[in-house]
């Protein structure tokens, strides 16, 4: 059997569903939103961002920057003209990953004395240790605090969970015996 008539055109849109993803930083705490939202009528859509009650946007894709490390309430309700969505979800922001160290030189009569402890703070938990020498001995692989090293020149490079890196250089002198 065939239908009479020219052929119908049906358009159907699924449900608007707001979604956006949003990309941090390791040195400060500007934030890259990115607008996700689909279904519904898309040339109509429009978009109202809420960054934890320090700020607003209309704009698709927004960055914002918050005033330090913390756990912010960000919303999104997005509105095709029919239908409005708002979805909201915590942006995690850490300080800066930072360190400090103390070294102790090696010793002249015994040259595996020197020792090297850091002090890691900032960025997010656990961290991993990277180090190397062109010219010491005794490194312990992936160990926070080293001992036991001989006079050189040692390296390392400090990661924590977002894979956000520092880079230390440390040098163990060879301290002279005084008589």
């Amino acid at each position: 059997s065939s239908f009479p008539g020219p052929a119908a055109t049906f358009v159907v849109n699924t449900p608007l569903v707001a979604n956006f993803a949003f990309d941090t930083n390791c040195s400060d705490y500007r934030v890259n939103f990115h607008n996700l939202t689909t279904g519904g009528t898309p040339a109509s859509y429009r978009y109202n961002w809420n960054f934890a009650g320090l700020g607003t946007s209309t704009n698709a894709n927004p960055s914002f920057t918050f005033p330090g490390p913390g756990s912010y309430a960000v919303t999104l309700t997005s509105s095709d003209g029919t239908t409005t969505r708002t979805l909201t979800k915590t942006v995690e922001l850490f300080a800066p990953l930072a360190f400090s160290f103390n070294k102790t030189d090696s010793d002249c009569i015994n040259n595996n004395m020197g020792a090297i402890t850091l002090n890691v703070q900032g960025g997010k938990g656990p961290y991993t240790y990277l180090w190397s020498t062109t010219n010491g001995r005794g490194l312990v692989a992936g160990q926070k605090d080293q001992t036991g090293l001989s006079s050189g020149d040692y390296q390392v490079v400090i990661s924590d969970d977002r894979g956000c890196t520092q880079t230390l250089q440390i040098t163990i002198r060879s301290e002279e015996r005084r008589v």
